[in-house]
Order: structure tokens, then C-alpha cells, then sequence
């Protein structure tokens, strides 16, 4: 019983610290498209921080920095 409690805990907080999934299909489309632009302001998945994200648009893939709490993903063409 006490295993999937752990599991349980540990499912919910990756799932606190990660994109929703519809806004990295957005940003990969316009790595795709090449658009290095966004219409809207991402914040941070991270509960307690939620500042903006820095998107950065390279050649292969884009980066989504948090400046404040570290956060750090890098989404790629699949």
C-alpha cells in the first residue's frame, strides 16, 4: 500500500512540473512553420513560481527557461 502512495505523490508532482501538452503541439508547430513568435505570454508550470517563460526558437528544437525558480525544458522535433 505504501508503494502506491509514493507512486501516487511522485505522478503528481511530474505532472505539476510539466507543459500542458496542447502548448508544447503549439510551440512545436511553429518551430515547424518557422514562426519565432508567440501571441501569448507561457508561465511557468511550477506552482509557486508561474513567471513567464523565456521561448527560445533554435534550429532544431526550442528551449523554455524560468529565470526566477530554474526551470528548464527543451522540446524537440520528434
Amino acid at each position: 500500500m505504501s508503494i502506491e502512495i509514493d507512486r501516487e505523490q511522485t505522478e503528481t508532482y511530474w505532472e505539476k512540473r510539466r507543459l500542458n501538452e496542447s502548448i508544447e503541439h503549439e510551440l512545436l508547430t511553429k518551430l515547424e512553420t518557422g514562426q519565432e513568435c508567440m501571441p501569448d505570454i507561457i508561465s511557468c508550470p511550477v506552482a509557486s513560481c508561474r513567471c513567464p517563460l523565456i521561448v527560445s526558437f533554435l534550429v532544431d528544437r526550442v528551449e523554455l527557461v524560468c529565470s526566477s525558480c530554474g526551470f528548464h525544458q527543451t522540446l524537440t522535433r520528434e
